[in-house]
């Protein structure tokens, strides 16, 4: 009987199946490395952009927490100068930033520059910003209750630091008159500028009634006393010049009245004045020497100037302004001339028919009469500042 070999068929086979099992077993392996390696480099990526903008939160809340540090040294009474020249900023609790000890003064005491690096893990991101201090006066004539233009009567603006001559340092399109409630243009009136739309205290806009196609700006509520002559720190040093002021030096006050009679003459050098009332008659002249700084005048009741005066010919307006709480009429007459800021938020200033007024109004109410002319100084507008920093520039940087 012959022997018979065995076939080794079913072994090829179970060796192939085996085969088989290891590389899909394989493969998987590969295909969840390849995942896993995928998931960990997105979870990375992931990371890495939360990181980054965590950083860049911690930037921009760094720039922000330096402004308010900024404005509490300047409510103290300190100068922007020596606050940059000494400040170094910490990171409160909560935020992290590197401390903040450099700034870069652009103009002084009224812009600078500031750099935040804001940090979250690996990640930093560095934000530059620079912070101007909010001019007081957002309009060259400002009334809060109501503006009023009246016809061939006309609004233009001038550069004192450039000339002191209106003709000689025009700002073309740099004039400014707001309100909080109504601007009224009356035909053929003229403001060659902006229209400054504020809102009242219940939210309602400005209007401005035969504006044109003039530029108009929506800046919601506009501070109708903005240096605080009613119970603010405007108003403390009026209290001062009450106590202690220049009236002695000056032939015609009396009483506290400075009245000059027609055609008298009078000089005013620097300092405070208190007075209960200020009248200049037809003709009168009253000068200001501002060489060792501005004449400030305190007017407690009233103040008029008749037809044919000068006020402060040829100076600054900065260099001569009245402050008062009065809440009556201030008028300047017919075919005046005055250099000058008129800052009487609670009265109603009207310069009269051909009158000629130089310098800033600001008032309750304010008007120009037919045929008057009215240039606002751009130097004085700005300057006077608040104790708020406003945002100019923003720019971001990523390191990583």
């Amino acid at each position: 009987m012959k022997n018979r070999s065995k076939c080794s068929c079913h072994d090829n086979r179970e060796g192939t199946v085996l085969f088989l099992v290891v590389m899909v077993i394989l493969s998987l392996s590969t295909v969840s490395l390849v995942s896993y390696g995928l998931l960990v480099t997105d979870v990375s990526i992931n990371r890495n952009q939360v990181n980054t903008s965590r950083a860049l939160y911690h930037a921009d809340a760094g720039i922000k927490y330096v402004k308010r540090v900024v404005e509490s040294e300047l409510e103290q009474g300190h100068t922007l100068s020596d606050i940059l020249s000494n400040l170094e900023v910490h990171a409160p609790d909560g935020l992290a930033f590197d401390s903040v000890n450099e700034f870069k003064t652009v103009i002084p005491e009224r812009l600078f520059e500031v750099q935040v690096v804001g940090r979250s893990e690996k990640a930093n991101t560095m934000v530059e910003a620079s912070l101007r201090r909010r001019n007081a006066f957002q309009a060259g004539i400002f009334g809060h209750y109501l503006t009023d233009v009246y016809p061939h009567a006309g609004v233009r603006a001038y550069d004192t630091r450039v000339h002191p001559e209106p003709w000689q340092s025009q700002v073309p399109g740099g004039a400014s008159i707001g309100s909080n409630v109504t601007i009224d243009m009356h035909p053929s009136a003229l403001v060659d500028g902006s229209f400054i739309l504020g809102a009242d205290s219940s939210g309602d806009l400005a209007t401005c009634d035969g504006c044109g196609n003039g530029e108009t700006m929506l800046v919601g509520n506009i501070d109708p006393d903005p240096l605080g002559l009613n119970g603010g720190p405007l108003a403390a040093e009026m209290q001062a010049a009450n106590l202690a002021n220049n009236n002695h030096s000056v032939q015609h006050i009396h009483h506290r009245r400075l009245q000059l009679r027609p055609h008298q003459e009078e000089t005013l050098t620097s300092g405070d004045y208190y007075l209960d009332s200020l009248e200049l008659k037809s003709g009168s002249k009253l000068n200001v020497d501002s060489s060792e700084g501005p004449v400030r005048v305190f007017v407690k009741n009233s103040m008029k100037v008749w037809p044919n005066s000068t006020v402060n010919h040829g100076g600054l307006p900065g260099d001569f302004q009245v402050i008062s709480p009065v809440q009556s009429e201030i008028k300047i007459l017919p075919n005046s001339n005055y250099n000058g800021m008129i800052y009487a938020p609670n009265a109603d200033v009207r310069v009269m028919p051909n009158g000629d007024y130089f310098g800033l109004i600001w008032a309750y109410e304010a008007e120009v009469k037919p045929s008057g002319a009215a240039y606002i100084d751009i130097a004085l507008l700005e300057q006077f500042l608040l104790n708020e920093l406003v945002l100019q520039h923003w720019r971001e940087f990523r390191a990583n």
